[in-house]
């Protein structure tokens, strides 16, 4: 006997969970071959780090979208066209699967386990201390895992914990254990010689100021020595950021270092959407 299947139910339930729609259907082979796809796909990007890049993160969420929508057509598709329907009852052992990759998905996203092996976490910036570079509203992909196998170098921008905050700051490191920095106006010396900061900039506290910064204007300042296991960091936006230079601030720790940087994934901006942070 052949028989419709109803497509409106068949889409809704694919929208909700990727296969669903073909067990409605009764074509529980390509349900289990449609969840395996969906939970397979991030793991795959995660395993070749193309999550790394704005592009990769790009191209993932475009094939999960191409994915999503032709599964839903695929669910409609079949259930209009008419087909024998075999009466026995669908076998419990496949949703009882399901239901465990379901689980095993929602586990691997929500537990901080699985950050910790993904490496990557989503972080938004609240302050101006760092404009231009990164501006307050830009939504940026921290990499957990960069400073576990490489060296922290003069400009780098990273992401650490501090004991006046209680959340994450981003500043760029100036000094590095060893190093003299000293500042003469808006000239940064390093072991006595000046530095070329392109990526700094110098403006009134009018223009944009972060209320919570109320501290004096610190231009002149050291020469500092930065303790070993410590780092010297600033903001690029130097008359707006309350950092290293300030003795209540002071040098950070290497261990409070968090992440680094990867990009900007949103942004009021558009044009700073897929910018690389350097």
């Amino acid at each position: 006997m052949k028989q419709r299947k109803n497509p409106i139910i068949a889409a809704a339930l694919s929208i909700v969970l990727p296969g669903a729609g073909q067990i409605y259907n009764r074509q529980k082979n390509k349900a289990l071959l449609w969840y395996v796809v969906f939970f397979m796909l991030p793991v795959l990007f995660i395993l070749c780090k193309c999550l790394h890049s704005f592009w990769g993160l790009l191209l993932m969420l475009f094939l999960y979208i191409w994915l999503y929508l032709y599964n839903v057509g695929d669910a409609i598709h079949k259930a209009v066209k008419p087909k024998r329907v075999e009466s026995r009852p669908l076998h419990k052992l496949l949703i009882i699967a399901l239901m465990i990759f379901i689980a095993a998905d929602v586990y691997m996203i929500a537990s901080n386990r699985s950050r910790n092996t993904i490496g990557l976490r989503a972080f938004r910036i609240i302050t101006n201390s760092m404009a231009p570079t990164i501006k307050a509203g830009d939504s940026l992909i921290l990499d957990l895992n960069y400073y576990k196998k490489n060296q922290i170098r003069r400009g780098d921008i990273i992401t650490f914990r501090h004991e006046s905050y209680k959340g994450l700051l981003s500043k760029r490191v100036i000094g590095i254990p060893g190093d003299s920095v000293k500042g003469e106006g808006n000239t940064i010396f390093i072991n006595g010689e000046a530095i070329k900061e392109s990526y700094a900039q110098y403006i009134e506290r009018s223009q944009g100021i972060d209320g919570f910064n109320r501290k004096p204007i610190f231009s002149d300042f050291g020469p500092v020595v930065v303790p070993d296991g410590e780092l010297f960091l600033m903001g690029d936006n130097r008359n707006n950021s309350f950092d290293s230079r300030y003795p209540e601030f002071g040098a950070v720790p290497i261990q409070s270092v968090w992440a680094k940087p990867l990009y900007i994934y949103f942004s009021k901006e558009r044009s700073r959407i897929g910018k690389k942070i350097e």
